[in-house]
């Protein structure tokens, strides 16, 4: 199975259906699932997902990317999804990741509810003179839980040109500061076209959580995202 991002018809945020945590750390399939914009319903969660394998919990991620434009926008967003995860009876993580500005406000809607709130990235430094850096105490200070590590816009100069090598280092300090990590994997048009998805993801992996030991795994997810599968 794989886990693609999509945008919804009706909006631009992104939605990831992410692996479940394990220690072996697979993927699980992937449904429609809506995300809306201020004033518009979220669809149920669970859709048509088949999960895999015995023991495995659906976890399912929306990354919001640059969006929405503004604070209210985001916090009707958050209670829309809040409202609809409360409304499920199956047994599994929900979280949402979005902007800087917005985790605050967002993280206080989702407090004691069955939605957790991710951040879109971290710096690898805990602190100094990094002008637009924000580190992971800063992160855990406003109530983040999660952190999305390698995505393909990072990676592929969509607003970075991040390495392997920075990746890894990012997912060091997600679990070193004790939170747990979003690791995005996934090929290009070219690579896939090549026949090279499992080469190049293997890479990935190997590289983004080398010297990871196997309890701090149960921390780690692996999103695969294909870079040309994604809106």
């Amino acid at each position: 199975g794989q886990a693609i991002s999509r945008d919804h018809p009706h909006n631009t945020l992104s939605i990831m259906v992410l692996a479940s945590k394990l220690a072996a750390a697979a993927v699980v399939g992937l449904t429609t699932v809506a995300a809306a914009a201020s004033g518009a319903s979220v669809a149920p969660f669970h859709g048509s997902l088949r999960l895999r394998g015995g023991g495995r919990k659906y976890f399912l991620a929306g990354n919001w990317k640059m969006n929405p434009g503004t604070l209210e926008e985001a916090k009707a967003l958050a209670s829309a999804v809040v409202k609809s995860a409360e409304g499920q009876s199956r047994d599994q993580d929900v979280c949402v990741c979005c902007p800087y500005p917005f985790l605050a406000p967002v993280a206080e809607i989702c407090k004691g509810t069955k939605v957790s709130v991710g951040a879109e990235d971290v710096f690898t430094e805990e602190k100094g003179a990094f002008t637009g850096g924000v580190s992971i105490s800063q992160l855990k200070s406003v109530g983040v839980k999660y952190v999305v590590v390698g995505h393909s816009e990072r990676r592929h100069g969509n607003i970075a040109s991040e390495t392997d090598n920075t990746f890894h280092k990012k997912t060091r300090v997600v679990l070193d500061g004790g939170l747990e990590a979003i690791v995005c994997i996934g090929e290009t048009k070219q690579e896939y076209e090549a026949q090279l998805c499992n080469a190049v993801c293997d890479v990935q992996i190997r590289k983004a959580l080398a010297g990871v030991t196997k309890e701090e795994m149960a921390r780690i997810t692996i999103a695969y995202e294909p870079v040309w599968a994604i809106g």
